[in-house]
């Protein structure tokens, strides 16, 4: 995270040497209001991973997304639904690698305050 922003650096999009950026469908859980939706994944996540108390979550546009990955990446641009019984809304971004480092950057560039949320709530903390 930018300090200075709070925005995600780079970093928080670059692949790691894994073959898709892991992200959740908001739209899969049907809620009404974004921040029910948000609620729904940070549920999820805590079932499989440890959530920093400085973690975000970070929601983006799909359209905006696959338009950087068209434009930067190495490959046609694919979301891919990956769920399963423990994330139904789990899905992978495919079409950049390692070595696109414009991807990462220019999906960090997309990012507005709007976008990011608590990986934990505050009672949680």
């Amino acid at each position: 995270m930018n300090r200075k922003t709070g925005k995600p650096l780079a970093g928080a999009f670059e692949l790691k040497g894994h073959e898709f950026l892991s992200v959740n469908w908001l739209e899969h859980f049907e809620c009404d209001d974004i921040t029910d939706a948000i609620d729904q994944v940070r549920e999820v996540l805590k079932s499989k991973l440890t959530i920093k108390q400085k973690g975000r979550i970070i929601k983006l546009r799909v359209a905006e997304v696959k338009g950087v990955i068209y434009h930067y990446g190495s490959f046609t641009p694919k979301i891919e639904l990956l769920c399963d019984d423990e994330d139904p809304s789990h899905c992978g971004i495919y079409g950049y690698t390692d070595s696109d480092v414009l991807v990462a950057t220019q999906l960090a560039r997309l990012v507005m305050q709007s976008d990011i949320f608590p990986g934990l709530l505050s009672s949680e903390i």
